[in-house]
């Protein structure tokens, strides 16, 4: 590809700025485990079990951001900046409602949570104190992917990577001085994290009005629609994410039921800092071809979706199985900055080779299932998700980890065995063609009014 192609290629012009973002998010959280694990592996383990249900809560949000990404994406290549002006208004509103509620849930409700879930003995007075802090800090998460989102969709990726950065910056900083100088340990990294994402929301919203201005754009069209589009698409999302939250704590519980030390809790938290970084890859390329898309389809060019999407496709797969079997090669050395134990390095690299036929089944996931959900078909990945989450992901780490006793590495077979089969099923969807009946912007019959609604 000539020079002149590279700074034309859309969907690297959005990749460089989203991964630079996600990779950024990761880094920290990887910072973050690095520095607890001079308190001890049982602070990782507590912080990682904690950190399994926010980002659960998390990718609630940014799940539910897709119904408000697709519209916004395909009125904007529809040519009406306006409507999507209007449509981050009304998520803000949504998002905000639900960010408030479950601040109130986790806040008050972390002991219950943490108990419930049964948690290892020794991880859960740190698990409950971080789980209680950083929950009432969700209204922050509820807020980062609306504003995140509409700079993407708005081709401004660069201004929410400044915000990403500068708060993960503030978290890495504070992070430290709660660990290294004020020995607060468990609890300064919790309200370091609570600094960093307010600091990320602040400079979101403050881009988003210098850069974009949306009440210069007049076009608008009814809420009801609006809401019911984004509900539409947002909704099955959600119940996706639900069930995917109900599978992890799940597959959580059954974890702690391996052993009794929390080790297999701990090897997981190692696994995942890890896995984030092949993970951070494909977030940014679904999440770039989504945009494309969008404006795609705004712009009624529908076989430009089919080819563009291909290519996203393939970029993931290749970069997914490269960056998960250098991770595993390379793992034993990294992990001896964590941990000196030897028994959780050894298992953390074995999970790690199987992990790679987890990350060749969730490239597909992530570009042909969050594709197929922003184009408007978010309903048949929502039951495909809770058929084979619950039976293949749940029921065979149950089969592998505790009737066949693999452990932990029994919870990792599961989970890949449950990605490549989706993966199948999403692909064939694509294939079909059937999203293109569900699309938000149908351009004969859109009224667009030109004034505020």
């Amino acid at each position: 590809m000539k020079l002149s192609e590279l700074k034309n290629n859309k969907l690297l012009l959005l990749f460089i700025p989203i991964f630079l973002e996600t990779f950024f998010l990761m880094l920290s959280g990887m910072a973050d485990t690095l520095m607890l694990s001079r308190v001890g592996d049982n602070a990782v383990g507590a912080v990682g079990t904690a950190n399994t249900y926010v980002t659960i809560f998390f990718i609630l949000f940014a799940v539910m951001s897709n119904g408000l990404v697709a519209v916004m994406t395909q009125y904007i290549g529809y040519g009406k900046k306006g409507v999507a002006f209007q449509a981050r208004q009304l998520a803000i509103v949504i998002n905000g409602i639900i960010g408030i509620i479950l601040t109130f849930i986790l806040g008050f409700g972390a002991e219950a949570i943490v108990n419930g879930l049964g948690v290892a003995d020794n991880l859960k007075e740190d698990a409950i104190i971080y789980l209680r802090i950083i929950g009432s800090g969700c209204l922050f998460d509820a807020l980062i992917p609306v504003f995140s989102s509409y700079l993407r969709a708005f081709d401004k990726s660069k201004y929410s990577l400044i915000a990403a950065f500068s708060g993960n910056i503030v978290n890495v900083i504070f992070n430290a001085l709660a660990i290294f100088v004020f020995h607060t340990d468990v609890v300064g990294v919790a309200f370091a994290t609570l600094i960093g994402k307010a600091v990320n929301i602040a400079l979101c919203m403050l881009f988003g009005y210098l850069k974009i201005k949306g009440l210069r754009f007049p076009e608008r069209v009814s809420r009801k629609k609006l809401i019911l589009d984004i509900i539409r698409i947002g909704i099955p999302s959600a119940l996706e994410t639900i069930i995917y939250s109900i599978a992890m704590g799940l597959i959580m519980m059954l974890l702690a039921r391996m052993d009794t030390n929390g080790n297999a809790v701990t090897v997981k938290a190692y696994a995942q800092q890890i896995t984030n970084f092949p993970y951070c890859v494909l977030f940014a390329l679904s999440q770039a071809n989504i945009i494309i898309v969008g404006w795609n389809i705004g712009r009624n060019e529908l076989k430009k979706s089919y080819k563009d999407t291909k290519v996203a496709a393939l970029i993931a797969l290749c970069s997914g199985m490269l960056f998960e079997l250098l991770f595993a090669l390379i793992s034993p050395m990294f992990l001896k900055m964590f941990t000196d134990n030897q028994e959780i390095i050894k298992f953390v690299q074995y999970a790690l080779f199987i992990d790679i036929a987890l990350e060749l089944g969730r490239a597909i996931n992530m570009v042909y299932g969050q594709t197929l959900k922003s184009t408007g078909d978010s309903v048949f990945p929502a039951i495909l998700g809770a058929i084979f989450m619950m039976s293949v992901a749940v029921g065979g780490s149950y089969l592998f980890g505790i009737v066949l006793k693999l452990n932990v590495l029994g919870v990792y077979i599961a989970l890949a065995m449950d990605e490549c089969i989706r993966a199948i099923f999403m692909y064939l969807r694509w294939k079909t063609g059937k999203w293109e009946k569900k699309i938000v912007v149908k351009h004969d019959d859109v009224p667009i009014l030109e004034e505020s609604n």
